[in-house]
């Protein structure tokens, strides 16, 4: 994905066992050797990789609280409630739907714990399915198998982020 005229993302997804820790200064060297037998416009790209420093190599985590992300006057939301991998790039909206909800909701007199128990019950389960479909996604990818079917999940998360926050 293109970020400027001359950087640009790429998310490579690799089972890793073990979670080894690379010295920050071989990963160009390390993410090109990964991207070897790669075809196409990765191998024309391939070899731009030279800069370790523009090189992010990071574990992809999942964080979801259980419910509910509540306790007194205090709340969590976006990664603080529901961090999620990149693979639905859903990460950022899901943070702002909650800013969204959470103001639209302290924008009507009523006590903090209504507040939150509404908030709860419109950002709980949508959250849950970016999640939980971004995770799957990423299985996928590490271990395919025959029935995995991403656009279904990606077609699923559309609609659903068309709904009504």
């Amino acid at each position: 994905m293109p970020l400027t005229q001359q950087t640009g993302y790429m998310l490579l997804v690799q089972s890793e066992p073990g979670n080894p820790h690379h010295p920050p200064e071989t990963l160009a060297e390390i993410f090109r050797g990964r991207l070897a037998s790669s075809g196409g416009i990765v191998a024309e790209l391939r070899d731009q990789i030279t800069d370790s420093s523009q090189v992010v190599y990071r574990p992809l985590q999942t964080v979801f609280v259980p419910a509910p992300w509540h306790n007194g006057r205090v709340l969590l939301i976006g990664d603080a409630a529901h961090s999620t991998t990149p693979h639905l790039g859903q990460g950022a909206a899901q943070a702002v739907e909650d800013a969204v909800v959470l103001g639209e909701l302290l924008g009507v007199l009523q006590p903090y714990d209504a507040v939150f128990t509404t908030f709860m019950q419109r950002r709980y389960d949508r959250c849950k399915f970016i999640c939980e479909s971004s995770e799957q996604i990423g299985k996928w990818e590490q271990t395919p198998v025959p029935d995995a079917n991403p656009m279904a999940l990606l077609l699923k998360m559309l609609e659903a982020v068309a709904l009504p926050i």
